[in-house]
């Protein structure tokens, strides 16, 4: 008879109706679909069971077989063959029989071969999932399973899970291309998936804020998160749940309650206990915090045995996952004070000695040591700030006593950094600025205290001050070390950019060393990155933005987190050109969770770009009040911040909502605020006055839209447009032009020419939203246009079929090259995108003859004779493409 305990290992186990589907983990998802061999590698807790489960309905749906074992310590060579025989009649139906599974013909790799020849006739499609293959003894390992993955027929595909890396011969698989490998990394739910799976269980009930806190608090653990929507399901208050879901509550609290006390032995409780207050964990380092002998051991075991640890993939370090960490600290606060404060002691000394003296100085402070604590954190907190860790630093600020940060000159610049780039921007000034008329201070302190109070300055939007202040090393920064180089560029390149010349803010910035992968400028560079996005914005060219904050953003959200300041500012920059760009549930993505950080520690540009286009995304789902909210709320920081710009754009932007949904007398009274605010305030204008005027006559076009008095929309036109063009506000520009020609149009002008050009130059740049944005009718007038065009006999009120669409194509990347200035490389690039030269003039806003200027100087140097040659040559040289 067949032995039972091989019918158990080859039934597959009951899936759970709370299963978390993984769609991009799928069996015919593009990574696996041309998989022969797909590999899971990870600790108990990470969803391997509950994937396995899921690509076994995904084949039998698509018509396979699935035969399912899971393997243990007895499965030697002959045992595994007679669970094959087992699984494989199992899943085709049939009964075990007499002889199924306990006498095989044959043994070894004999019984094997047989077997994989009998999958090999049944012309099916089959799927083998092998759970739990760490368990298998040496022998079968290193043989008979490396047999059966070489050797398996077309139609076998096969599935390993296990919790550790074992020896297997998979190098022949990975150099054919057949084999792909998931660990812990891949297995984690990502922001959108768990959006995804929240959204599966409570609809509407959720938003996009509280999917992104519960993937921050779960940090992608698929149990972390099953269990956390257990609990959550239960709730009778969703909202309030969400905001305190902690280790503390309900499934999450059961869990670790019983891993810890009813799983594990006392003595590895203890040890966890003791050091869940070290942020990572190392085998020395816990035996010497512990004092226990065999923590390395018992360590090693509870990795195994527990799903609580995340590792490093190239060294030693561990760290506890933050749900368990938080549930074990409040055990650590319940031992002895004397016992808490000899771990941080041993703890401080440790990391001292092995030159980490950030994570040493936290536990010199809880053991009672202040000066101990104050002396390594000099050393360290400078280069934290440039590192971007702002958390940090905050974290620090509130520690440190004054008379500490006074009498240290190093701790002073890192506070004063922290300060700067936050909404206490005031009080950095006040902190650092005696150190740029110290006689005493050497030039690079003198330099480090004036970029950082030009940074202060940003925030006030003084950029006179700005100037003022970084006017004296100017011509000194080469001579620098490279972060104050990158740091005074940047601070140039932005008073270029936000007095309308992005070109030369571009030209500033393109001169500067790549310093993403130099150790420490990752924070300066990143907002390198956020300033060219920025200006390509500034244009209009929101194609251009995204591809220069795309990777930017992936790269700061490796090195500083998802809510580190800049990674934030260079999202909420990156949500706006998506949105118009027309991809809204990426631009949600990037801006969930993160609004808050967004108001603490970003300039006013990118504020104002984040909080907008969150207000446009719910007006979009027809949140209509929700959207009024978030900028009456933009409107009042503004006001608090003393920066009337933010409160001008707030208000602007409910302008054109009101106008967007044809409530003129809303719209009017909202204009009324912003006049109000206006003349209250335009005292205090300083260099932001020509974007404040620009924004106040583009309001007031759009109410005279709103309420049809098309005179007023181009008196309006007539008083912003051309300010719009000379502070290259390209998007600005298209907003009155396309409101001109509406107005034009319904006085009984000519208004197609103007929409014709601006809608034009609108889909070269990536702006077709803005054709909604602008007036309900705009859209239904360029399918108008089209219809025209296809059609020159039709006759309609849309314009006339005289004015076609101009065949444009998008532009192709060009490449600095010390052969051609920045304006030709503009050009160049608009080019590619075959516009006219009265296109191109258009959207770098300069005249005819300049263009023609310029294209003469672009024939010369790349010895060309038609607009033609020059494109195909630059593409030849490597500038182009």
């Amino acid at each position: 008879m067949t032995d039972p305990g091989l019918i158990l290992k080859a039934t597959a186990p009951k899936a759970s109706r709370m299963m978390l589907q993984r769609v991009r983990l799928g069996l015919s998802s593009n990574d696996l679909a041309d998989m022969s061999v797909i590999a899971v590698e990870a600790p108990a807790g990470f969803g391997k069971t509950t994937l396995l489960a899921q690509w076994r309905r995904e084949a039998l749906a698509a018509g396979g077989i699935v035969a399912w074992l899971t393997l243990d310590k007895r499965d030697h060579p002959q045992r595994f063959v007679q669970g094959l025989d087992v699984a494989l009649r199992i899943a085709g139906g049939r009964s075990g029989g007499a002889q199924a599974g306990s006498a095989l013909a044959d043994e070894g790799i004999e019984a094997l071969t047989a077997w994989l020849a009998r999958v090999a006739e049944m012309a099916v499609e089959i799927l083998l999932v092998l759970d739990d293959v760490h368990a298998l003894p040496e022998d079968t390992l290193e043989n008979s399973l490396s047999y059966l993955l070489l050797n398996a027929p077309p139609n076998l595909r096969i599935v390993l899970a296990m919790r550790r890396a074992v020896p297997l011969a998979f190098s022949e698989l990975l150099a054919s291309g057949r084999l792909m490998i998931l660990d812990t990394e891949q297995l984690r739910f990502r922001p959108d998936e768990t959006a995804s799976a929240l959204a599966a269980r409570f609809g509407d009930r959720i938003d996009a804020d509280q999917c992104s806190h519960i993937h921050d608090r779960t940090e992608g653990w698929p149990l972390g998160l099953q269990l956390a929507i257990t609990t959550l399901i239960k709730s009778s208050d969703l909202n309030l749940a969400i905001a305190r879901l902690s280790s503390t509550q309900g499934d999450l609290q059961r869990y670790f309650e019983d891993c810890l006390d009813r799983q594990l032995s006392a003595e590895a409780t203890d040890l966890l206990v003791s050091i869940s207050c070290l942020d990572m964990i190392e085998p020395t380092l816990c035996r010497h915090v512990s004092g226990l002998e065999n923590a390395a051991g018992q360590l090693a075991q509870l990795l195994a045995s527990t799903p609580i640890f995340q590792g490093a993939v190239t060294s030693n370090w561990l760290r506890i996952h933050p749900l368990a960490r938080e549930f074990l600290l409040r055990r650590f606060d319940q031992l002895p004070a004397e016992a808490r404060a000899g771990i941080h002691s041993r703890a401080a000394q440790w990391l001292a000695e092995h030159d980490m003296p950030e994570e040493a100085a936290h536990h010199a402070l809880q053991a009672g040591k202040p000066a101990m604590a104050y002396d390594l954190v000099e050393r360290c907190l400078y280069d934290t700030i440039k590192r971007g860790d702002m958390a940090l630093i905050q974290d620090w600020i509130e520690r440190l006593p004054p008379q500490e940060i006074e009498r240290r000159p190093q701790l002073r610049l890192a506070v004063g950094w922290a300060l700067a780039q936050s909404e206490r921007h005031a009080e950095a000034a006040t902190l650092v600025g005696p150190i740029i008329a110290e006689p005493d201070a050497g030039d690079l302190l003198r330099c480090d205290a004036s970029e950082l109070c030009a940074t202060a300055a940003l925030f006030t939007e003084d950029l006179g001050e700005m100037d003022r202040l970084i006017a004296p090393w100017a011509d000194r920064l080469e001579g620098l070390p490279l972060f104050q180089q990158v740091v005074g560029t940047n601070i140039r390149a932005v008073v270029k950019l936000l007095r309308g010349d992005p070109e030369g803010a571009r030209y500033l910035l393109e001169a500067l060393p790549q310093a993403h992968d130099v150790p420490g400028l990752g924070y300066a560079a990143g907002w390198t990155d956020w300033i060219l996005g920025l200006s390509h914005i500034w244009q209009g060219q929101v194609r251009l933005a995204e591809a220069a904050l795309q990777p930017a953003l992936t790269h700061a959200e490796q090195v500083a987190g998802r809510r580190s300041p800049i990674a934030v500012m260079l999202a909420a920059t990156l949500a706006n050109a998506l949105w118009d760009l027309g991809k809204r549930t990426e631009a949600a993505a990037l801006l969930a969770g993160r609004l808050d950080v967004l108001e603490r520690h970003a300039p006013p540009d990118a504020i104002i770009l984040g909080c907008v286009t969150q207000a446009r995304l719910a007006s979009a789902e027809s949140k209509h009040g929700k959207a009024l909210d978030l900028l009456s709320h933009l409107a009042s920081l503004g006001e608090r911040r003393g920066l009337p710009r933010i409160g001008v754009m707030a208000l602007g932007e409910q302008i054109r909502l009101h106008a967007a949904r044809l409530q003129g007398e809303a719209a009017v009274v909202a204009m009324g605020r912003l006049e109000a605010l206006a003349d209250k305030t335009s005292a205090t204008w300083g260099d932001a006055g020509p974007v404040i005027a620009v924004q106040l006559e583009l309001a007031r076009a759009t109410t005279a839209l709103a309420r049809f008095d098309w005179d007023a929309v181009l008196t309006h036109y007539a008083a912003g447009e051309p300010l719009a063009r000379q502070l290259r506000r390209a998007r600005d520009v298209l907003s009155f032009r396309m409101m001109y020609s509406v107005a034009l149009q319904r006085l009984g002008r000519d208004g197609a020419t103007v929409f014709a050009e601006a809608m034009s130059l609108a889909e070269t740049i990536g702006l077709d939203g803005l054709l909604l944005e602008t007036h309900h009718s705009l859209s239904e007038w360029k399918q108008g246009l089209a219809s025209h065009s296809r059609e020159p006999g039709s006759q309609s009120n849309s314009p006339p079929a005289r004015i076609p669409t101009p065949s444009t194509t998008e532009p192709e990347r060009v490449h600095p090259s010390v052969l051609l200035t920045p304006k030709e490389r503009e050009i160049l690039a608009h080019l590619s995108a075959n516009l006219s030269n009265k296109q191109i003039a258009l959207a770098l806003d300069v005249g005819e003859q300049t263009i023609k200027w310029h294209l003469k100087n672009l024939f010369g140097k790349l010895d060309a004779f038609s607009r033609q040659q020059v494109v195909a040559r630059a593409r030849m040289l490597g500038i182009l493409g």
